[in-house]
């Protein structure tokens, strides 16, 4: 019994953003970034049913970043794969202030995107999207 079903069309978010304001902006992005980030326990959950969960043990499956007017946040999220136990984390990539070092790294957080989207994400999908077509999925 899965909460997932498995499609020929199916694609699960390797990238979440939330932009928040307030006194606990930092706080309430996170938590919604965490909610997102169930894309990891469906690839896993697809992953384990094939029998090939060790391919993505601790590998970095998605990405977040997360904001508010100051402050800027980026996480890769990850899960550890033991034989029936499966433990899910997030490892900091970066964290940063927009004002910090003169302006210096107001583009970090738009170069780090791009670089997700015209780097990672052909190889993640080039590698797992290949390996999830040739799943039996019936």
């Amino acid at each position: 019994m899965s909460y997932f079903m498995a499609t020929y069309y199916m694609y699960f978010p390797f990238l979440t953003c939330e932009v928040e304001c307030g006194t606990s902006a930092l706080d309430v992005a996170d938590r919604q970034n965490a909610h997102s980030m169930t894309a990891v326990r469906a690839i896993v959950e697809l992953f384990r049913v094939v029998k090939r969960q060790k391919e993505i043990d601790r590998a970095i499956l998605v990405f977040s970043i997360f904001r508010d007017h100051r402050t800027v946040r980026i996480y890769g999220h990850y899960a550890v794969i033991e034989t029936t136990n499966t433990k899910y984390y997030r490892h900091p990539v970066h964290t940063f202030g927009f004002t910090a070092l003169d302006g210096k790294e107001k583009w970090t957080a738009y170069n780090f995107t791009k670089n997700v989207y015209d780097i990672w994400m052909p190889m993640h999908f080039g590698g797992f999207a290949r390996r999830l077509m040739t799943f039996p999925l019936t």
